[in-house]
């Protein structure tokens, strides 16, 4: 995985470790839907976004304290995330211990892609609006991962990963 360096096992198909689970906007009375299924280790993120109302759907894990753990030794790091979907722009979203999360926008490729995404790239985001006097993310932190489809994009989407892992930047 030239110039980036291998992941160590335990932090390579991340995705295959965590509990994945559906979070949209009808928590606050919008209408969208998703779904999220298993097939031949490949996680597929589907569903219907409804502008009207919320105008959002997403998946995240479950809260794993034990994440934080084994980011500790790890410096400059970037998150891997090996996808392909339908062209829409999605967010890829980090969660912290304190609960604040931290995105970046990613475009879906229509063919399998690994995408690589410094640390530093990730912006910290309360509602879709920049959370001005966030800390600055640090990986010791990281207890969770997000998936969401969301600016304003209506209709149907679909989004594959067939992995997502953490990788030491070359030059640490």
């Amino acid at each position: 995985m030239n110039p980036l360096t291998q992941p160590a096992p335990e932090l390579n198909q991340l995705h295959r470790q965590l509990q994945w689970q559906s979070l949209n906007d009808d928590v606050m009375g919008g209408q969208s839907s998703s779904a999220l299924a298993w097939q031949g280790g490949c996680l597929t993120f589907s569903g219907f976004v409804n502008t009207n109302g919320g105008g959002f759907a997403s998946i995240r894990t479950e809260p794993d304290p034990g994440l934080a753990q084994k980011l500790t030794d790890f410096t400059g790091a970037m998150i891997g995330i090996e996808i392909q979907g339908d062209g829409q722009r999605y967010q890829l979203g980090v969660q912290t211990q304190d609960k604040q999360n931290y995105w970046v926008d990613v475009d879906s490729p229509a063919q399998w892609q690994t995408l690589h995404f410094p640390i530093s790239h990730f912006v910290a985001k309360r509602r879709g609006h920049p959370v001005e006097d966030a800390e600055p993310l640090e990986l010791a932190d990281i207890t969770g991962f997000n998936l969401m489809i969301s600016h304003g994009q209506h209709g149907p989407f679909e989004l594959q990963m067939r992995n997502l892992s953490l990788l030491e930047a070359p030059d640490h």
